[in-house]
C-alpha cells in the first residue's frame, strides 16, 4: 500500500505514456504534482497537455523530422481512391510515400486543398477518408498505415 500523499500530490508507479508513434516512455514518479508529472512526460514524449471540459487532453507534437514537412500545400484530386490521394499528396510535396496495403479502398473521392497546413491535410485524410495514421521521416519519407 502506498503512503498517503500531501494534498495536490500523487504517487505514480510505472506510468506508461504512449503519445507518439515513436516509442513508449516508461517513467516512475513519487510525491509529485500531477502537473509536474504531465510536464515531464510531455517533455520526453513530444506532446502538450491541457484540461478542458472533457477532461485531460494530450496532443502529440510533430517530431523534429515531421517538422521538416512543407508548412503548407495546395493540390486537388478528383475521382481518385484514398491511396491515390496519398500518392498525389506525396508528389505535391516531393517526398516518397509508403502506403500500408491494408489501406486499400475502392472508395472514390474528390478533395481540394488550397494553402492548407500539410499536417492538417494529412490529419483530415486519415480522420475522414479512411482510419489511418501517418508519420514523416526525412530518410524514409511519408508513411501511411491503417489504424488497428
Amino acid at each position: 500500500m502506498l503512503p498517503k500523499e500531501p494534498a495536490g500530490f500523487i504517487t505514480v508507479v510505472d506510468l506508461e505514456a504512449v503519445v507518439t508513434a515513436l516509442a513508449p516512455r516508461l517513467m516512475a514518479y513519487a510525491n509529485v504534482k500531477l502537473s509536474n508529472a504531465l510536464n515531464a512526460i510531455c517533455d520526453n514524449a513530444l506532446c502538450i497537455w491541457g484540461v478542458g471540459s472533457g477532461g485531460l487532453h494530450v496532443t502529440p507534437l510533430p517530431s523534429a523530422p515531421s517538422a521538416s514537412l512543407p508548412p503548407r500545400l495546395s493540390f486537388a484530386v478528383h475521382d481518385a481512391t484514398v491511396t491515390d490521394v496519398f500518392r498525389a499528396l506525396a508528389t505535391a510535396i516531393g517526398v516518397p510515400v509508403t502506403i500500408d496495403p491494408n489501406l486499400q479502398s475502392a472508395q472514390v473521392v474528390n478533395v481540394t486543398f488550397k494553402n492548407t497546413p500539410t499536417a492538417d491535410v494529412l490529419n483530415f485524410l486519415c480522420n475522414n477518408l479512411q482510419p489511418c495514421e501517418w508519420d514523416f521521416d526525412v530518410a524514409r519519407g511519408l508513411r501511411v498505415t491503417k489504424k488497428p
